[in-house]
């Protein structure tokens, strides 16, 4: 059952809880029809089995590749309106609205958590992976995936481009300047590679992989285990 809205919301959930309903069609214009490509892939790399937590599951894109591949599924979302789209496309799957700082679940009970292009929009990185080793079962994994810039070149500069010129100027079409500074911003800001394997350890974690990038590095993906 969905929660009832908070009185008030993170800047980083705004921009979804306004765009919910055409949010797959912009994932997917934005990124000229890759992401279900990318998410396919991510979970191939994690191989999710048994009962899967799907973090900031927003619409319900991970669940398209998910659900009926494992024996139990949840998605969870801070975002109502998200969670409602969710819902629609995939109503056999328990959804719910909840804080991902502060998990709605007992001490090991998944075997595996996913979070997709999101964990960027978390208020404290280290506190939300805190929680995902906590509902994790000894010897369960997680994996994350999340947008990057690549590290130097070119293509680099193409993708500092593209945001500047039609990611950012669309959003601040929709949103509030700070809504917009925040999405820019939780890009160039996160800490990827051998500063994010560090961040993983601290919470916990052993035998953390990096995954292959995709799109020659636009997209970065990680796999650890508790």
């Amino acid at each position: 059952m969905l929660q009832k809205r908070r009185e008030s919301l993170p800047v980083s959930v705004e921009v979804f809880e306004k765009s919910a309903d055409r949010y797959d069609f912009i994932s997917n214009v934005i990124s000229f029809g890759l992401i279900s490509k990318w998410q396919e892939r991510f979970v191939d790399f994690v191989e999710p089995e048994g009962r899967v937590l799907d973090i900031a599951c927003g619409t319900g894109a991970l669940e398209k590749f998910l659900y009926g591949n494992v024996p139990f599924l949840v998605g969870l979302d801070y975002s109502i309106s998200m969670l409602k789209v969710a819902r629609r496309k995939f109503p056999e799957v328990p959804f719910v609205c909840g804080d991902a700082l502060k998990l709605p679940f007992k001490s090991g009970s998944f075997d595996t958590v996913l979070v997709s292009f999101s964990l960027r929009h978390f208020d404290d990185i280290e506190d939300s992976l805190r929680e995902i080793y906590r509902v994790l079962k000894r010897g369960g994994k997680a994996g994350v995936m999340e947008l990057a810039f690549p590290e130097r070149g070119v293509w680099r500069g193409v993708v500092e481009k593209f945001f500047k010129w039609f990611a950012v100027p669309f959003a601040r079409l929709r949103s509030k300047e700070d809504v917009v500074r925040h999405l820019y911003g939780s890009v160039v800001d996160f800490p990827h590679g051998e500063r994010f394997k560090e961040i993983v350890k601290k919470s916990g974690f052993s035998e953390v992989v990096v995954g292959g990038d995709f799109s020659r590095g636009l997209v970065k993906v990680y796999r650890f285990v508790k």
